[in-house]
């Protein structure tokens, strides 16, 4: 019986770039609260850093991180502003799924990167509540992600 020997040349398609889950709690205390606790897991961080890119490109005008790292990811006919359009879309239609009060939290958490006690003293509430309303709304997001339609993933 002999053992599989690896191929020493490079697979026909790439694969598919993973995440770098640690990254996403780094600047974000109260998510990374969150975690620790077992209120949330990764799935949910990452959709949060999902909608954290959506939001900064489709919100704030920054540039697509992905097409930054390697412009060839994509062919020439969906450049930048296919990719900002799709953000935006996308953007709008999680604002509109969550409203903007629970934007204003994701905003917080995420673009701010806030702890939990900042996040209830900006609400003027306790941090329990402010923890389970976040854990709720992050379950919520990865749902809505879950149930976006086709069409707006693309970009």
């Amino acid at each position: 019986m002999s053992a599989a020997v690896p191929s020493c040349h490079p697979s026909a398609v790439p694969p598919p770039e993973r995440p770098d889950v640690a990254a996403v709690y780094e600047h974000r205390p109260a998510l990374a609260a969150l975690r620790r606790s077992g209120a949330i897991v990764d799935a949910h961080a990452l959709a949060a850093e999902f909608w954290a890119i959506d939001y900064a490109i489709g919100f704030m005008g920054h540039n697509d991180p992905q097409m930054e790292r390697d412009p060839r990811r994509r062919p020439a006919h969906e450049g930048p502003s296919h990719s900002r359009l799709g953000a935006i879309e996308r953007y709008k239609y999680i604002r509109t799924a969550i409203g903007t009060r629970c934007e204003r939290l994701l905003v917080l958490l995420m673009v701010e990167g806030r702890t939990m006690p900042a996040i209830a003293a900006h609400f003027g509430t306790e941090q329990t509540h402010v923890a389970g309303a976040l854990a709720l709304l992050l379950d919520m997001l990865v749902d809505h992600y879950d149930e976006m339609p086709g069409p707006l993933w693309k970009g």
